[in-house]
């Protein structure tokens, strides 16, 4: 008989009987022989992120040297690029979006920047997104498979970029 104020119950994987009761005000873990502790937010960071398994850190340089000459001043913004979510954004976490932020960050003028930005985006090494809260506000992303900090990119933007060209450059994956 299983209690009302049962938070969750045991049950053996073979037969189906209850092997132990947990009650509300308990917590518990099972460990096998060889297991480790994993944290919620843990499973959480791993359930929400995809390992990106390439031959870069930082910068794809095999990438980086199939750009055009007039691609290269993008460089600059890899500094700007937040871990996992790919979010090109000053170091307050505000999103770098306008061309003159890019002009001043690349030592350009603004009409090149607006001409750069639309061809980074045509060449699929950033996309532009707008904000769910507000259809006039936006923010770019950069291609994972460019540039990522860390090893791991959230599912959201693995999804966005899965089908670029850029992907298949290391081709390890």
């Amino acid at each position: 008989m299983i209690d009302d104020d049962a938070k969750c119950i045991v049950i053996a994987y073979d037969d189906g009987t209850v092997i132990d009761t947990v009650k509300s005000n308990q917590t518990y873990a099972i460990l096998d022989k060889g297991d480790r502790v994993t944290r919620r937010n843990s499973v959480k960071h791993l359930t929400d992120t995809v390992k990106i398994s390439s031959a870069f850190v930082k910068v794809n340089d095999i990438a980086l040297s199939l750009f055009d000459k007039d691609l290269l001043p993008v460089c600059k913004l890899f500094q700007y690029v937040s871990y996992q979510d790919g979010r090109i954004e000053w170091n307050n976490g505000r999103p770098i979006k306008t061309s003159t932020d890019i002009s001043k960050i690349c030592g350009i003028s603004s009409a090149t920047a607006k001409k750069l930005i639309n061809r980074l985006i045509e060449e699929d090494i950033i996309h532009k997104h707008r904000r769910a809260n507000d259809n006039r506000s936006f923010y770019f992303t950069m291609n994972p498979f460019i540039c990522l900090r860390g090893s791991r990119a959230l599912i959201d933007l693995f999804e966005d970029f899965k089908d670029s060209k850029w992907r298949w450059i290391n081709s390890n994956e």
